[in-house]
């Protein structure tokens, strides 16, 4: 695999996967996190989301990322009709400028994996395909084809729409979403087509592995389908402060560098392995 100096590329290299919102920042009355709502004082970190943003960080270099499925379909307006999208687990990530991230972490938590492009294209992850609700699109009936009985079905996963709602802000379009999707029928497709990829994907109720299957069932509340497992294309952490960054120098480092020598990456350049991710913090990435 050949890896080219793009001197005039206007996207990043980096796909960012964000964690904590839910279940680890504190939130007000409303429900909105305390971190980023406006205050003359800067918002200190307590020492419960610091041991829970720490856990999160040590939980994914361990085990991997989550993949969640929905319990109810989405569905997509178009071309004068609705269309359920596919219930399949996915994992998300945004491409979005550094300068961009703290709008992005309010809404979905302030810890952040960055990665290679090529950590999804190993796991046959793509970019989000945006449509506008309410307009025509050739890719839905009565244009296109569209059967859930067919096993290509699953392919609808990754159409979005560009808004929320109105007015026509584009805020879902601005999040540059990509996404890993996975099920058994896809599974079934790996094993005929490309079974050297199973392993990148762990159901963790058919693992070997006592430590996960410890974890997993450990686990309170929803649950993952499958877990993604981290390699060396891991090439940033986003910190939610500089408090826990220290946290993760002092207990975090061994497990880093245990990600970095896996060998799971394809056609991963040497250095890859060799190069430390790139370490900030949340408000550091304002000046990016």
């Amino acid at each position: 695999m050949t890896f080219h100096n793009f001197d005039y590329a206007i996207h990043s290299d980096f796909l960012i996967y964000w964690t904590g919102r839910k279940d680890i920042d504190e939130k007000d009355q409303e429900g909105e996190p305390k971190w980023c709502k406006p205050s003359k004082d800067k918002y200190i970190i307590t020492p419960k989301e610091i041991f829970l943003y720490i856990k999160r960080l040590h939980d994914i270099l361990e085990h991997g990322l989550w993949m969640n499925k929905k319990a109810d379909p989405e569905t997509i307006k178009v071309n004068g009709k609705k269309f359920e999208k596919p219930l399949v687990a996915r994992t998300c990530f945004t491409e979005l400028k550094l300068s961009e991230v703290r709008e992005h972490a309010k809404k979905f938590g302030r810890l952040g994996i960055g990665l290679k492009r090529y950590y999804l294209f190993d796991r046959l992850g793509g970019p989000m395909k945006y449509l506008q609700f309410g307009t025509l699109n050739l890719f839905f009936p009565p244009f296109s084809d569209y059967n859930k009985d067919d096993p290509g079905y699953e392919k609808f996963s990754f159409y979005k729409h560009m808004c929320s709602g109105r007015p026509l802000t584009y805020d879902l379009f601005s999040e540059s979403e990509w996404r890993i999707i996975y099920s058994e029928n896809i599974k079934e497709k790996l094993k005929r087509k490309a079974s050297e990829r199973l392993s990148l994907f762990v159901d963790p109720k058919e693992s070997d592995d006592k430590e996960l299957k410890q974890f997993y069932d450990g686990i309170q509340g929803e649950k993952p389908e499958y877990f993604l497992p981290l390699d060396a294309w891991l090439a940033m952490i986003i910190y939610p402060s500089p408090e826990v960054k220290i946290e993760a120098k002092k207990n975090l480092y061994p497990l880093i560098e245990k990600v970095k020598s896996r060998k799971t990456a394809t056609g991963c350049p040497d250095y890859e392995y060799k190069m430390w991710p790139i370490e900030l913090d949340l408000d550091a990435c304002r000046n990016f």
